[in-house]
């Protein structure tokens, strides 16, 4: 249970993180603006968008009791991470109104965590 707890912890963290970046005047960190475009929507946006999905997992990690069930989802998760940071760290952060499909960081950081909890919840629901 312990350990179960930790990863909802640190999972929790990263999407505090995300928030922060993503709106830093929220918690008086700076006035209006002081992150660029760059940073709040490549990076802040991406990572708290990105990780709610995987929130919703880790929180259904606290339901099973199976400790080896858990320890094959956190390989998957961290199989996750790296390739969705090299996708992720590939993608525009905006489209030009030329380009006929627009698939911008935050798009892809949300359809990946999206993604990570269908595999996730099929992997739970088969075994």
């Amino acid at each position: 249970m312990k350990k179960k707890i930790i990863y909802l912890v640190s999972v929790l963290v990263i999407n505090f993180i995300g928030f922060v970046i993503l709106s830093p005047e929220t918690f008086n960190l700076c006035s209006n603006n002081c992150f660029t475009n760059s940073v709040t929507f490549g990076v802040g946006q991406p990572i708290f968008f990105g990780m709610a999905p995987i929130t919703l997992i880790f929180i259904i990690f606290l339901f099973i009791k199976d400790e080896n069930k858990i320890d094959k989802l956190c390989k998957l998760f961290l199989y996750y991470i790296f390739i969705s940071i090299i996708i992720i760290t590939i993608m525009p952060l905006s489209c030009n109104a030329l380009d006929p499909i627009c698939i911008t960081k935050s798009t892809v950081a949300v359809f990946l965590g999206v993604l990570f909890l269908v595999v996730s919840l099929v992997k739970i629901i088969r075994k």
